[in-house]
């Protein structure tokens, strides 16, 4: 998650069992969502007060005491607030008298709420802010209607605003995804000279029965990152708002502001470009819900290389190396998991010879040859990454550079893996390295459109369009 800007507030917060135990602090809440609770104690050495009920420990905090605690309310600026999951990060105490201090951190900040059960806090719809996303649904609702016509010079200019429609996906289990714009109008008056209109799309998740957060969120990272694929950048949440029907201060609904400590992305500010952009939503338009839904059909079983690939997306690997070794592997692990392995001799014919073969040796080495030929059997790096090539070939040369390619993947992959020859490497051979990465990852999306129900034409068109410069990259030399 990553914030405009930081929060930091005072407030006094109590444990939810004893709300007598009233302790003050200050909330702090970064930029890339870390939730930090410092609080400080006047009467530490207060013997009579319930030891389980400090938030700050009279002596260093005890096993127990650093355990986590499920929830800590609070009151900031007349706003309720609760904090789940919360652990000690330290403590300061001043024995014999003075303040002490302890700062705790929170997985999530929830204002506009007191929940002190002990189950997860429960919703009826999370709506997000996520970045990219009106780049990405490309709503034209401002259209300037003034009239260019005349002869008299324009002197004012017309615009007309129409709300677009609302596109919404339905999920299993009864849940929808809402994808929307909202607007706020320019306040015009006497002596105006300047109005701004300005308008923000956004994504809302809704259930008929209330679910944990947690599902919410989990469901949540899934849009995320599909909107990652199609626009291939790495996102981030901006803001969540939940909504409960609970009546609280006099309104209908509670409309709850939620922060997540997920600092994965946080730092990155997505460099949004169109002409990089996979697909918008009016390309697939026609088809979106089915997309959406197959995204979600596939998750559990591709989440692993899901992981890998949004990894190499972010550039959380400090070297080529690494995003190399990472890329590489996804698309082995996503061959394994939707593409058939062909065996190379049926299975019971290969056990029988490879029993064979161990019984030539002693007992005790007979460990080696069922180590070496484990996955004997089953298609190499190389015979997988070509395989993953040819229903795409025309994008990636002549059937020479095919095969070369797929072999120099394999090579270099075994060469980092063992290490060997790695540490004086060239400024070409890292060059040559880019290039590889770069051609694995689009490799990598286009099956991944594939699965997502696009025909090969469709995906033809799209690497044509925004996958030239990773297919067929130029890569400038800085002597």
């Amino acid at each position: 998650m990553r914030l405009a800007e930081s929060i930091e507030k005072q407030g006094f917060f109590w444990p939810p069992d004893h709300k007598d135990e009233v302790t003050p602090g200050t909330l702090k809440v970064s930029r890339s969502g870390r939730i930090d609770l410092n609080l400080f104690d006047l009467n530490i050495d207060d013997d009579t007060r319930d030891p389980e009920a400090r938030l700050v420990p009279r002596f260093w905090p005890s096993e127990e005491e650093k355990q986590v605690r499920p929830r800590i309310l609070g009151i900031v600026g007349g706003q309720g607030v609760t904090l789940t999951n919360c652990s000690y990060r330290g403590w300061n105490g001043r024995l014999g008298g003075g303040v002490a201090t302890a700062v705790y951190a929170a997985r999530r900040a929830f204002f506009g709420t007191w929940e002190d059960g002990d189950g997860d806090l429960t919703f009826t719809s999370v709506t997000l802010e996520i970045e990219g996303l009106h780049d990405w649904l490309q709503f034209n609702s401002l259209e300037n209607t003034s009239d260019f016509s005349s002869s008299i010079p324009l002197t004012t200019q017309q615009f007309t605003y129409s709300r677009p429609e609302d596109v919404t996906v339905h999920l299993a289990n009864g849940i929808e995804l809402t994808f929307g714009l909202s607007a706020r109008l320019p306040g015009i008056g006497v002596g105006t000279t300047k109005a701004t209109f300005e308008q923000q799309s956004y994504v809302t998740i809704s259930t008929k029965e209330s679910m944990s957060f947690r599902v919410f969120l989990d469901l949540a990272t899934k849009v995320q990152n599909f909107l990652s694929l199609a626009i291939d950048q790495p996102l981030n949440l901006l803001s969540i708002r939940a909504q409960t029907p609970e009546v609280m201060h006099g309104e209908d609904e509670a409309m709850i502001d939620v922060y997540a400590d997920t600092v994965e992305l946080a730092n990155r500010v997505g460099r949004i470009a169109w002409h990089r952009t996979l697909f918008s939503y009016p390309d697939i338009a026609d088809r979106f819900e089915t997309m959406f839904n197959e995204w979600l059909g596939h998750y559990q079983k591709a989440e692993p290389v899901f992981n890998l690939y949004f990894a190499v997306a972010a550039d959380a690997y400090r070297n080529i190396e690494g995003k190399f070794l990472a890329i590489t592997q996804a698309v082995e692990g996503f061959h394994r998991r939707f593409l058939p392995d062909t065996l190379k001799m049926p299975k019971d014919e290969f056990m029988r010879l490879k029993r064979d073969a161990a019984s030539a040796f002693p007992v005790e080495h007979r460990h080696i040859i069922h180590s070496s030929l484990q996955n004997a059997n089953v298609p190499s790096l190389r015979e997988r990454i070509a395989a993953m090539i040819e229903p795409f070939a025309k994008h990636f040369g002549e059937e020479r550079e095919r095969n070369d390619f797929a072999k120099d993947v394999a090579e270099m992959r075994n060469d980092l893996a063992h290490q060997i020859g790695r540490s004086d490497e060239s400024r070409d051979q890292l060059s040559h390295l880019l290039t590889m990465t770069n051609k694995l990852e689009a490799l990598f999306q286009m099956h991944l459109l594939r699965l997502l129900g696009l025909d090969d034409s469709r995906i033809d068109k799209i690497a044509v369009k925004h996958l030239e410069h990773k297919l067929n990259p130029v890569i400038q030399r800085v002597d």
